[in-house]
């Protein structure tokens, strides 16, 4: 007697190797070990990613994506099928930054700021930021206090007459990647006017003119001028 038996076909044993983080712009191959020598393709329908049927794969914005394996079935093995999720990031932006003070201002008072924060898949807003004086020479310096690199900031007469400005470094919470420094519009900070040393010479007699000199200490805005009241 003649008894013929078939063997059932068994699950292929897929193993895919893969980043499942990316940067824009970023290329990667899927690396497939497999059990079974069936047809290997990958598909994707989703705008963030692109990927060949070899698994090639380009990330090209931020955001997540679905890649769908496939292996036909071979003479041993079953079909498989394997999903894959990407997540992609970008370069994190600061946009619309805007001083809680403009024009002049009085030293004393605390700067801030508001502003506009795309995370590109990076994470939650964690960005840097650094005030800037600007030097007699032109040049936006960075104060070394600790105070010089939170949002918020109260200068000290030491900045007296000096613009200052804030920039901002968009950076995710995720990721060590920064992106472009962004600066606030500029003010411009000053002092109350005082008068000092006030002398008075001559006027002993009735008639007589009498002579007032005194040192004048300016407020630190440019143009500013003493202007005397006798009372």
């Amino acid at each position: 007697m003649e008894v013929k038996v078939t063997l059932a076909k068994a699950e292929a044993k897929v193993d895919l190797g893969y980043s499942k983080m990316m940067k824009v712009g970023e290329v990667q191959s899927v690396v497939v070990n497999s059990n079974s020598d069936g047809k290997k393709v990958f598909r994707s329908s989703a705008d963030i990613i692109a990927v060949t049927p070899e698994g090639k794969i380009t990330a090209l914005k931020p955001g997540q994506a679905n890649i769908t394996f496939t292996q036909e079935a071979s003479n041993n093995y079953l079909p498989a099928t394997h999903s894959l999720l990407v997540s992609v990031y970008g370069m994190p932006m600061v946009k619309n930054i805007t001083l809680s003070r403009t024009g002049n201002v009085l030293i004393g008072s605390t700067l801030a700021a508001t502003y506009d924060f795309y995370n590109q898949g990076a994470g939650s807003n964690a960005s840097l930021f650094q005030w800037y004086y600007k030097s007699g020479e032109g040049k936006w310096l960075a104060p070394l206090a600790a105070e010089a690199k939170k949002l918020r900031w109260t200068p000290d007469s030491s900045y007296k007459g000096y613009e200052v400005r804030l920039g901002i470094t968009p950076k995710g919470s995720e990721q060590t990647v920064t992106g472009t420094e962004v600066f606030s519009n500029s003010v411009r900070l000053y002092t109350t006017p005082e008068v000092k040393n006030i002398r008075l010479t001559g006027g002993s007699v009735a008639g007589e003119t009498v002579k007032v000199e005194y040192d004048f200490v300016s407020s630190g805005i440019p143009d500013d001028v003493d202007s005397l009241r006798i009372s």
